[in-house]
């Protein structure tokens, strides 16, 4: 039996490495191989993958870099062999890089980010590379420091440095919306919060961006408009992050006024991507940057822009269904995608969904197949897990492969050994687990550990079969016949008057305190191990075995 969205098994042989991350996952039939730019690499050495993903058709890229500033680095590696200027913001907040990626685009020139008291030594080589003769600052003394100017000026290079700013963040976005010049068209977003000023990004190549308080138009912001004399003005971001009023203030600026939102910053996003894709030149990428913290998606805009692309915000672990619709429906169009982040901002699966988007493969989701023991995993498992006299013969267990999402979010590759004739309700089991983004530390055959049930448990294996007795007695476990499941051992330990095993599972006792990985009534696990009739340890009386779980209910 297999279980996937294309009703396939997993492809192991095809799977593909996610280098920041270490995983696996498998991708679509025919789907792009991402090229990964990661902290090992050299700002030269990525450009290098960066510019030969970026040549073949539906080429799919990730920049990923050691922090915030080491991805925009990287970014301006990849993709700017030169430039003549260059712009530079606080990588500690948010607003002035924003308004920035808007002159950025306006230059056609990388963002690079700094911390406030002292120019990286990476920024100021990429600088170098860069041969920048000009570097625009955004923001004022208090968000980079005076002796960052004085450290750029030193520069090989001896560039022109100069500041936007002003005395607040509305007032440097003024600034710098100014800098760029009048405008038929200008970006209101709100200045407090960062997602729907990051989907302004989409429109960073054509527009200033201003940013403008919540519930009131500010003085600087009205001044801005006042002297760009725009014929329209497109808000990013619904009612609660630029409200009403301010609508209806910004009607006496421009004669047409545009609001871009969705229900929450992933459909904003997506609107204002639809948006910029009505608009020439017409767009070939797309940007795809996390919508839940700002770093990553400082530099966006910036990039969109260069190439000629949309601004895509996605949580870390799946793209939305907005975000899939959209690539879909214009896939036709779209050349490829730049991730901008590691795992930890974008997930392995979201780079396959984007992946399968753009080639116009099925969704992905959970996979997973059952069959017989091959000869390797019974040679693996005889003398350790099983051997003769075992309750159950090898010719009655079934080898279960399927994908989990782990703690960290990605998408990992497990393996589990139950008996034939439950197997399949185990895979149910496990695809109900995958659709409700339940975590698992990891899913190895308790061989891995040497059948070493304690071994097995302070690893925080989730695993079935082991021909072995109940500890201390001659009876044998359930999990010598195939039927019973230990899941998350650590979050779910095993508790006898008053002592968890494994002991990491004692940080995990007070089972009130509900934390990722943990089983709990009411809740996913207990759902679907349920629907197939199995019963839990959790609610034994005098013991309690939270990860437990199998046929008999023993």
């Amino acid at each position: 039996m297999t279980v996937g969205n294309s009703a396939r098994a997993l492809c192991w042989g095809s799977a593909f490495a996610i280098a920041a991350a270490g995983s696996l996952l498998a991708l679509p039939a025919g789907a792009a191989r991402a090229a990964t730019v990661h902290p090992a690499a050299s700002p030269t050495a990525a450009a290098a993958a960066v510019h030969q993903a970026a040549q073949s058709p539906s080429g799919i890229v990730r920049i990923a870099g050691a922090d915030r500033i080491d991805t925009a680095v990287r970014t301006s590696a990849a993709f700017w062999v030169r430039s003549g200027d260059a712009v530079l913001a606080s990588a500690s907040d948010f607003p002035d890089a924003l308004a920035a990626a808007a002159l950025a685009a306006a230059l056609d020139a990388p963002l690079l980010l700094t911390p406030p008291d002292s120019l990286p030594a990476a920024v100021a080589q990429e600088l170098d590379r860069l041969s920048a003769a000009r570097i625009t600052v955004a923001g004022g003394p208090k968000a980079i420091h005076d002796k960052v100017l004085d450290q750029l000026r030193a520069l090989p290079t001896a560039p022109a440095v100069r500041r936007l700013s002003g005395a607040t963040r509305y007032e440097t976005a003024a600034a710098i919306a100014r800098r760029i010049g009048p405008a038929d068209r200008v970006v209101i977003a709100s200045g407090v919060t960062f997602a729907d000023a990051l989907a302004a990004g989409n429109l960073a190549g054509s527009s200033p961006i201003v940013l403008t308080a919540p519930d009131a138009l500010t003085p600087a912001a009205a001044d801005a408009l006042a002297a760009l004399a725009p014929s329209e003005v497109v808000i990013v971001g619904g009612r609660a992050a630029v409200a009403a009023q301010v609508e209806a203030e910004l009607r006496q600026h421009a004669p047409t006024v545009r609001r871009l939102a969705g229900a929450h910053r992933f459909e904003t996003a997506a609107v204002a991507a639809a948006f910029r894709l009505s608009m020439d030149p017409p767009v070939q990428r797309a940007v795809v940057a996390t919508g839940e913290q700002f770093p990553d998606g400082l530099a966006a805009g910036a990039l969109a822009a260069h190439l000629d692309a949309i601004v895509v915000l996605s949580p870390q672990r799946r793209i939305t269904d907005e975000t899939d619709a959209l690539l879909r429906e214009h896939a036709d169009g779209l050349i490829g995608a730049v991730l901008k982040g590691g795992s930890a901002a974008l997930g392995n699966h979201v780079e396959a969904e984007i992946s399968a988007a753009l080639n116009g493969e099925p969704r992905p989701g959970f996979e997973g197949s059952v069959g017989p023991l091959p000869q390797d995993v019974r040679d693996e498992m005889t003398g350790v897990s099983w051997r003769a006299g075992c309750p159950i013969g090898l010719d009655e267990l079934t080898l279960i492969e399927l994908l989990h999402w782990d703690f960290e979010g990605q998408v990992r590759e497990g393996r589990l050994v139950v008996a034939n004739r439950v197997a399949e309700d185990i895979l149910g089991v496990f695809a109900s687990l995958f659709d409700a983004g339940f975590p698992l530390h990891r899913v190895r055959l308790v061989d891995d550990y040497d059948g070493d049930d304690d071994r097995s448990m302070a690893a925080n294996n989730t695993h079935a079969f082991n021909c072995r007795y109940v500890a201390g007695t001659s009876r044998w476990s359930e999990h010598a016949f195939g039927t019973a499941i230990d899941i998350n051992p650590v979050q779910n330990p095993y508790v006898a008057a008053g002592s968890a095993q494994p002991p990491a599972g004692a940080e995990y006792l007070n089972r009130a305190d509900v934390r990722p990985g943990m089983i709990v009534r009411p809740g996913s696990v207990l759902d679907a191990f349920s629907e197939i009739g199995w019963g839990w340890g959790g609610d034994w009386s005098s013991t309690k075995d939270y990860q437990h779980f199998s046929e008999s209910g023993r």
